[in-house]
């Protein structure tokens, strides 16, 4: 499990970086990972609570990556959202478009201007649909500890 979730996280810094330096910027990561575990455990065998704290204290995946590119002077890619960016987006949109439907519906309704409610039923079904696949699916590992540490600051 342990070296799982340091292949996660090097995932995630490395898919910010050009294509043509995640190879290298990986095995470095890597070591740099397992040199900072090895002292922090003092050369006992890590646990997986060893390697979030380790991780925690190199930084979310975006500034090691933000790290990456300023020592090797480099400019950041700009344009291209990570997965869970563009994820928010889709659902956010997806709920404002359940708030207008049911509104719209009602609204509608109301005024007898529709003769049924299927708008508000399409509506109340996108909601339903994202709350539940909100609470089935879980949050990734380094976006949880991301959203804690924020908490702490916060």
């Amino acid at each position: 499990m342990v070296s799982r979730i340091i292949d996660r996280y090097v995932d995630d810094v490395v898919e910010r970086l050009p294509v043509h330096r995640r190879r290298q910027a990986a095995r470095f990561l890597k070591r740099r990972i397992y040199e900072s575990l090895r002292r922090f455990t003092g050369g006992e065998e890590p646990t997986n609570q060893d390697v979030r704290k380790v991780l925690r204290e190199l930084g979310t995946p975006k500034e090691v990556a933000q790290d990456y590119y300023e020592q090797n002077g480099l400019r950041l890619r700009v344009g291209k959202p990570d997965r869970n960016t563009v994820l928010r987006f889709i659902v956010n949109g997806l709920l404002i478009l359940s708030v207008a439907l049911v509104i719209g519906g009602l609204i509608g309704l109301t005024l007898g201007l529709l003769d049924n409610g299927l708008p508000v039923f399409v509506g109340g079904a996108i909601s339903v649909g994202i709350l539940a696949a909100a609470n089935i699916v879980p949050m990734p590992e380094e976006d949880a500890e991301a959203v804690r540490e924020r908490e702490r600051k916060g």
